[in-house]
């Protein structure tokens, strides 16, 4: 069986896919980047294969976890972002993202798979990791467990047909949620190992009939965590210092409207307030754009 575990007296190489990495910053880009940092010191070289692409926001500090490890970095045919500032390419731009199932990476696909395929040569890969999203990166695991004969991990670091923020549009919402739970469960079973980020992702997943409620040792959840290098040498606290007494919340990322509304949050600390009136209470919103003090 698998296992990442228990390091060889050989170093073993293992092909890890993931579309957005360093520079290209971000939450989706940490797991990426600390397994490729932590890989070798359980006896796993990583080569990560990666969109030529940089996407914003950008993070040099993350280039330094992966400045020792092989990265392939191969061309997407994506069109470009500026182009839906432009009227005359409004249009195609949203035309070609409604009909790229499960998301625009299958652009990225083709030139990925041969890149891989042609380090594969070179390289005796002994097994295939890939996270998702986007999912399409999926899509690409598959093929190449296929032509290369190796075991695949899948790592769920969101759902991906239960996710809860994907927004349904009525005119295609239909056949695209039936072809995207077809690919989720067919990705689930020929994966060797799934990996999600809590116990309660592995429950929702699109699971093929009859193994939903089957539980081994390849299905695991891997919580997210932090990296105690990127905390040696902070730097200015975008947090007021704290007055004695004062209590502060801190929400560390984006308040998404549609996904969690700020209002929530607010009318949360209103209810506390009224029942502890003493209470110097603080939140701060630390993400997104500039810190914010409420």
């Amino acid at each position: 069986m698998l296992s990442l575990r228990e390091p060889e007296a050989a170093e073993r190489s293992v092909l890890l896919l993931a579309q957005y990495f360093p520079p290209t910053g971000g939450a989706g880009v940490q797991r990426a980047s600390k397994l490729a940092k932590y890989l070798p010191g359980t006896g796993w070289k990583p080569v990560v294969l990666t969109k030529r692409r940089d996407y914003p926001p950008f993070d040099q500090e993350l280039v330094r976890d992966s400045r020792e490890v092989e990265v392939i970095r191969a061309k997407t045919l994506e069109l470009p972002e500026r182009w839906l500032a432009l009227p005359g390419l409004r249009t195609l731009v949203r035309l070609v993202r409604s009909f790229s199932v499960p998301d625009q990476g299958i652009w990225w696909l083709p030139s990925a798979y041969a890149a891989a395929v042609r380090r594969a040569r070179g390289e005796s890969f002994r097994a295939i990791v890939a996270t998702g999203g986007p999912f399409s990166t999926f899509l690409l695991a598959l093929a190449l467990r296929r032509r290369l004969q190796l075991p695949l991990v899948l790592d769920f670091r969101d759902p991906w047909t239960s996710n809860p923020r994907r927004q349904p549009r009525a005119w295609y919402v239909f056949w695209r949620d039936r072809i995207e739970r077809w690919m989720e469960r067919a990705a689930l079973r020929r994966a060797d190992a799934v990996v999600t980020v809590n116990p309660e992702m592995l429950d929702e997943l699109c699971w093929p009939k009859g193994e939903k409620s089957a539980s081994d040792c390849r299905r695991v959840a891997i919580p997210n965590g932090f990296d105690s290098d990127d905390f040696r040498e902070p730097g200015p606290s975008p947090i007021p210092r704290q007055r004695p007494g004062s209590v502060h919340l801190v929400y560390v990322g984006g308040l998404l409207q549609e996904y969690r509304p700020a209002e929530v949050l607010l009318k949360g600390m209103r209810h506390f307030v009224a029942l502890r009136p003493e209470v110097d209470l603080h939140c701060h919103i630390v993400g997104d754009n500039a810190p914010r003090t409420a």
